[in-house]
């Protein structure tokens, strides 16, 4: 951290700013309280990892946020916890500069930041002159407040992309004009590239100043800004770089990408997005170019594909349609049903979550299967019934020895990476060695699932590398729509079984196993029907009077999951899910 005023940027033009903030933000200032608040401003530009304060530090100025973003933390239990983030045209440090405290969180930039300063005498002199800017200081921390009381979203008030070509063989001007349509029907959006911005400065920090205050600038014009960095690493690169909420990594499929050491700022997010000519191959190696570039996520496009960039658009904007599938045997089917009813409806799935049966189901969306080809697969399902004629002899750990569920998965669904599915996808299972719920989103797809469906006294745990033993997720969370929200939807769609409940029948599989799988989702089963009021669509199958195992029924399942559905849906707007 260092004070501005060493800085090239002019006084003129930060207070321009300032005032343009303050508008939008506060309602404005008369010009007598601008004149007695102005000098006692103090100027700060934070680059991104650098700390503005630390909790418990005495306070004794609050700031407002002018560009940048930070992000709030406390100490609890050994462990930094983040509170919440801190955009353009909000304040830092306001209720311990009125309460006369020390600081209750440390603030660090995630990015670079420009911030003015306001003293405990200028806030009180502030007060006297607009009361009104200080009621709106109030009524933000109030939304913050409520704010922490919610579930988190992916969304913010305002993003900033920086677009990085990390490997030769894309058409990044293509891409970028693209992806500035898709957004700018979701929100203002301003596209901007290196001859964009405004010549001048005899050294490279010069040029680099004047950069930032002209991108803090244009980013106050906006809801979302795009940055076209190129390949090559220039002052303009570096700027944008530093200036990203987000930097998107483009890539030929096949292609190790990277990006230069120390070229992004620790902590600003990357996501490598793989643009394919065409969808006539399945990704490969998704995890291996992860890695070779740094990033965290990413996302496959198909060029010549408009649903991709429609639903790029949805989750950079924080719109993403996220569907979570229950577990439930044979009444899983059901879901087949309501998936039909969506695609009726117009309503798009952007990612997908599942538990057991329903991870399988949801495995489908994200390999982007349709709905006649998850169909004629499902039915292979029925027809090589993995849970009948699978018996032991001698049970040791389970009734089923689970051969025929090994060798009916790799002719559901292919063998490959989690990362390498077309759309985004996790499945959970239960740690018994730590008693915990894991989270499957990467590495190998079948793996993943036949823990996800290996109900505990059915069929055989899955081990992994570490030893730990897996088993059916529904154990700890049978409807798994809270995931969701943390892997980028801001919609949720909650597809759940219910009705009047089965007699216990079951063919040929003895009553034991019935009562296994029955008493495995009893307590997430009760836990998931929150989602009947905390999803925006929440199906409620009536398919309970089908038996677990009961697979010949699987007709009737669908069949009961699309009516149900088409009920649900009338009045539901399409438009508002695009």
């Amino acid at each position: 951290m260092h004070d501005e005023s060493q800085a090239s940027q002019s006084l003129e033009s930060r207070e321009a700013l300032l005032r343009e903030v303050l508008q939008k933000e506060f309602g404005g200032m008369d010009a007598a309280a601008w004149g007695a608040v102005a000098p006692r401003i103090r100027w700060l530009q934070l680059a991104a990892g650098e700390i503005l304060c630390r909790e418990g530090e005495a306070a004794d100025t609050m700031y407002v946020v002018l560009s940048g973003r930070l992000r709030a933390s406390r100490r609890s239990d050994g462990e930094d916890r983040v509170v919440g983030e801190i955009s353009r045209g909000e304040t830092v440090g306001e209720m311990a500069l009125l309460a006369g405290g020390v600081r209750t969180a440390t603030v660090q930039a995630m990015r670079d930041c420009v911030l003015a300063g306001l003293d405990r005498a200028g806030f009180v002199e502030l007060a006297r002159l607009s009361p009104e800017s200080v009621m709106r200081v109030a009524q933000i921390q109030m939304q913050r407040l409520q704010r922490a009381n919610l579930p988190p979203s992916p969304f913010k008030k305002q993003i900033c992309l920086a677009l990085y070509t990390a490997a030769p063989g894309v058409d990044s001007s293509a891409f970028a004009r693209d992806l500035h349509g898709e957004i700018a029907k979701r929100a203002r959006t301003l596209l901007v590239g290196s001859d964009d911005a405004p010549p001048g400065g005899r050294t490279d920090a010069e040029v680099g100043q004047r950069i930032a205050l002209w991108l803090s600038e244009q980013e106050a014009a906006t809801d979302v800004l795009i940055m076209a960095c190129g390949t090559a690493t220039t002052t303009w690169t570096r700027q944008c770089l530093r200036h990203a909420d987000l930097v998107l990594l483009l890539a030929p499929p096949g292609t190790r990408p990277s990006v230069p050491d120390n070229l992004i700022p620790r902590g600003i997010p990357r996501t490598l997005v793989v643009i394919h000519p065409d969808g006539g191959r399945e990704p490969r190696g998704t995890a291996a170019a992860r890695s070779a570039c740094g990033a965290t996520a990413h996302f496959h496009l198909r060029r010549n594909s408009a649903a991709d960039l429609l639903r790029l658009g949805r989750l950079l904007t924080g719109n993403a349609n996220g569907i979570a599938f229950a577990g439930g045997g044979a009444r899983s089917f059901s879901h087949l049903g309501v998936l039909n009813a969506l695609e009726e409806h117009g309503i798009p799935v952007d990612l997908a979550a599942g538990t057991s049966l329903g991870a399988i189901v949801a495995a489908g969306v994200s390999l982007d299967l349709d709905l006649e080809e998850l169909m004629r697969r499902f039915r292979i399902m029925v027809q090589r019934n993995p849970t009948k004629r699978d018996y032991l002899l001698f049970p040791s750990t389970s009734f089923l020895s689970g051969k025929k569920l090994d060798r009916l998965l790799p002719h559901l669904l292919p063998d490959s990476d989690i990362e390498d599915s077309w759309k985004d996808f996790a499945c959970v299972s239960a740690n018994l060695t730590h008693p915990s719920a894991h989270v499957h989103q990467s590495g190998s797809l079948l793996r993943s699932l036949r823990a996800t469906v290996s109900i505990p006294g059915v069929f055989p745990p899955v081990v992994t590398e570490e030893g730990d033993l897996l088993v059916d997720g529904g154990v700890v969370n049978n409807l798994p729509a809270d995931i969701l929200r943390n892997r980028g939807a801001g919609k949720l769609i909650a597809c759940d079984q219910g009705g009047p409940t089965a007699s216990g029948k079951g063919g040929d599989t003895p009553k034991a196993i019935a009562i296994i799988m029955r008493s495995v989702v009893l307590h997430s089963r009760i836990t998931g029907r929150a989602w009947r009021t905390a999803a925006d669509l929440y199906f409620e199958s009536p398919v309970n009077d089908i038996s677990l195992l009961e697979w010949d029924k699987f007709d009737l399942a669908v069949s009961r999951g699309y009516e149900n559905a088409k009920r649900v849906l009338e009045g539901v707007d399409p438009s508002e899910w695009q």
